[in-house]
């Protein structure tokens, strides 16, 4: 269960090493007030990062059955937050985002390699010559107006052999 009081205080602490010339006091204290929400809606996406709107997003199914990397995604997200402000725009996993993140104490690694297959929407298959793979709602829409896409292991065309 991930509990937002628990974040809220670890929003403070990694916030408290900013200093003064690193990020003005009055944009530390807006990103301090950071709405925190938990989505159920999310799939493969540990967690987001608003700045316009001033939110971290968390994936609550992926970081509920994951509780280890709760802190790790939330700091990520909150240095997106910090690393946008530093620079009055997007900073995406740029280099002050990787000083915000060497700041808070945690290597800046960009992805997370949990299993999210069971947040998936599988909508049909397609094969191959070499297997079967299993098609996305949006790349079944593609697929059937026409797009094609190739197995990246033996190059041949997928055709749409079964829907779910």
């Amino acid at each position: 269960m991930i509990n937002i009081l628990e974040l809220q205080k670890l929003r403070q602490e990694l916030l408290a090493k900013i200093t003064p010339d690193l990020l003005n006091p009055d944009l530390v204290a807006k990103i301090a007030a950071c709405r925190i929400e938990l989505s159920d809606k999310m799939r493969s996406t540990a967690g987001t990062a608003n700045s316009t709107q001033n939110r971290i997003k968390l994936n609550n199914r992926l970081l509920s059955i994951n509780p280890q990397h709760i802190n790790q995604t939330f700091t990520h997200e909150l240095a997106h937050l910090v690393a946008n402000a530093m620079i009055n725009g997007r900073a995406k996993h740029g280099p002050v985002w990787k000083q915000v993140m060497r700041l808070f104490g945690v290597e800046p690694n960009r992805t997370h390699s949990l299993d999210t297959s069971q947040f998936r929407r599988i909508k049909a298959i397609a094969r191959c010559n070499c297997t079967e793979h299993n098609i996305t709602p949006r790349r079944y829409t593609f697929m059937t107006n026409g797009r094609t896409y190739r197995c990246l292991k033996c190059k041949e065309r997928l055709t749409l052999v079964q829907l779910k």
